[in-house]
């Protein structure tokens, strides 16, 4: 990574900048250490905005200014932009929401159900009232379907991301974790927009159709998460002949992952009736 684009980096991260909360889901950050010779006259608004209580996002010029000002301090002493760095700088309330942050992707070949598990876990997770159709059969259209040509075609174009929080229960003790979740495209002339989403993964959730199994898009993007180090599980969908395909899906998966053993649970009952997975080795 270039030096200039890491100074772009941390001039909108908390290394360099002074953090005020407009809400406790949205967090907005002004740059009051920047040099004041570097801000110039400037400084006077950042300063006039926080006695009006106003909550600034970075213009273009300030981001300029303190791009420069943190290209200056790598020159001096590299080491403070390194990520062990910037998160030792953070106060402890900071680095335990980090902690409890994940970054997860959402891939798969084309038509293989990606957009509509994004609908359903947004929905179980309270972040949606309703579950929509993908192809906007409803007039309203999947949550992270925003492009009218989306709609219209039941594809995606461009990864989308949104967010929701899971609670981990373990040993009788709750604890919250807040999942960015992106929806990547499936088709291949989109693959470049895969490419850039697997830069800030933590996971990835590779979604296979049942019926169709492993197809040449999901080895491509097998490949480009093997690249980045990308973590992943495989989720297969539309289980609508699961005992003849379960053998097929795993000697495909096990030829095309190199993988010597796949674990798959299947789900005994749906919503109500849910009574456990059964697991096969």
């Amino acid at each position: 990574m270039s030096m200039h684009r890491v100074a772009r980096a941390v001039a909108s991260s908390e290394a360099c900048a002074g953090v005020l909360r407009g809400n406790a889901s949205r967090t907005r950050f002004l740059c009051f250490n920047a040099p004041v010779q570097r801000l110039g006259a400037r400084n006077a608004i950042l300063s006039g905005g926080l006695r009006t209580k106003r909550y600034f996002s970075q213009s273009p010029i300030i981001r300029a200014g303190v791009a420069q000002a943190v290209l200056e301090k790598a020159a001096a002493d590299p080491s403070a932009l390194t990520q062990e760095a910037i998160v030792n700088n953070l106060n402890a309330a900071e680095r335990d929401r980090l902690r409890r942050v994940r970054n997860i992707g959402i891939a798969a070949h084309i038509d293989s159900g990606k957009t509509t598990a994004t609908e359903r876990v947004l929905f179980y997770t309270g972040r949606i009232n309703a579950i929509h159709e993908v192809r906007g059969k409803d007039a309203v259209g999947a949550k992270m379907d925003s492009m009218e040509l989306e709609r219209e075609k039941g594809i995606t174009i461009q990864s989308a991301a949104t967010f929701c929080d899971w609670v981990k229960v373990e040993n009788g003790k709750e604890e919250k974790y807040h999942i960015n979740l992106i929806d990547t495209p499936g088709h291949i002339d989109f693959t470049i927009e895969v490419e850039r989403a697997l830069r800030v993964l933590d996971g990835a959730v590779m979604i296979l159709c049942a019926v169709s199994g492993v197809q040449s898009q999901t080895i491509t993007v097998d490949r480009q998460m093997r690249r980045y180090n990308v973590p992943r599980i495989s989720f297969i969908n539309k289980w609508t002949e699961w005992v003849p395909t379960l053998s097929r899906l795993s000697s495909k998966l096990t030829k095309s992952y190199e993988s010597q053993q796949q674990h798959f649970k299947v789900p005994i009952g749906s919503e109500d009736s849910f009574n456990g997975c059964r697991r096969f080795d």
